[in-house]
């Protein structure tokens, strides 16, 4: 009979991690999104994941950035700025890789210009053996209403959540 229960337990906490895709506000262990408001239409929003799924950690920012973008009432978002760190460390050493895109805008008297600059940083250091691994995805976006501008780095929020939320849930 014990050995019944055992097996029960042990099956259904396996069931409900299988079931957890992971895309979740972030709480205590600052694993999940959050988000900051930077002015009335314009936000920051990270993304950690538990692993170096650096794409996972893109995706689920993207996904956040969509919910957010119709939340506050708004139909488009413009990616403004975007990194991507992904964080390796054993019991003596860590090292880590931020890779991202600054665009610029530039008005001139008769037009307007945009710029993308790529950056990519390393580091190596000391760690006091944490042993986490982890990816961190920060958007900064900038939210529309109405016609979705045809340039730049723009998503149209309800297709963004259509298209991701049924993978993530």
């Amino acid at each position: 009979m014990k050995m019944l229960i055992s097996t029960s337990l042990i099956l259904l906490s396996l069931v409900g991690c299988a079931s957890n895709s992971g895309y979740k506000a972030a709480s205590g262990s600052g694993y999940g999104y959050t988000e900051t408001e930077i002015s009335e239409n314009r936000y920051r929003i990270d993304y950690k994941d538990k692993s170096r799924r650096a794409s996972q950690a893109k995706n689920y920012a993207l996904l956040r950035a969509a919910e957010l973008t119709l939340a506050q009432g708004y139909d488009w978002f413009v990616v403004v700025d975007r990194e991507t760190q992904i964080e390796k460390s054993d019991d003596n050493i860590s090292t880590s890789m931020t890779t991202g895109r600054t665009v610029t805008k530039s008005c001139g008297l008769l037009s307007c210009s945009t710029q993308s600059h790529p950056t990519t940083e390393y580091g190596v250091g000391m760690n006091s053996g944490t042993g986490k691994d982890f990816a961190i995805a920060s958007l900064e976006v900038r939210l529309g209403k109405g016609v979705k501008p045809a340039t730049g780095d723009t998503y149209d929020a309800r297709e963004i959540k259509d298209s991701m939320g049924k993978k993530v849930k």
